[in-house]
């Protein structure tokens, strides 16, 4: 499969934003349906996915730290990804994360780096946990979550 073809069947959630801080929420996300090829009319029904529609116009630099991870999360699936990569994706989220988190997965193969087990466990199949680099024990089979 072709590179492009590829990238664009994966949403990439990184420990920092990654976000234009000059440019609205709103904003954000339509410069990266330019990027993505995704269609504009995406960006209000992502805002509300991730429960931002409230403050669309706000400047990503003066959302809250959580406000911004929900907005990288939201810039994620904007482009309807089947795979999610995800680096501590809670991180800085209010305790309404793993709902939010199990939304944006549904329909989706995720992996996820965190070091809440608790989450983990919510939300996959499947976990494993690493020391060192080494897999420790065997996978774990966990329930499926809808």
């Amino acid at each position: 499969m072709e590179r492009r073809r590829l990238r664009a069947r994966i949403g990439f959630v990184a420990h920092a934003p990654g976000l234009y801080p000059a440019l609205s929420a709103s904003e954000n996300l339509e410069f990266f349906c330019t990027l993505q090829g995704a269609a504009r009319s995406r960006v209000a029904e992502v805002l509300e996915l991730v429960g931002l529609a409230d403050v669309a116009r706000r400047s990503a630099g003066k959302l809250s730290r959580g406000e911004q991870q929900r907005l990288a999360i939201g810039r994620a699936v904007l482009h309807d990804p089947t795979l999610l990569v995800l680096d501590e994706p809670d991180a800085s989220l209010d305790s309404g994360a793993a709902d939010l988190l199990a939304r944006v997965m549904r329909g989706r193969t995720a992996v996820i780096a965190t070091h809440d087990h608790a989450l983990a466990n919510r939300l996959c199949q499947r976990t494993m946990e690493l020391r060192r680099g080494r897999v420790v024990g065997v996978p774990t089979r966990l329930r499926v979550v809808h």
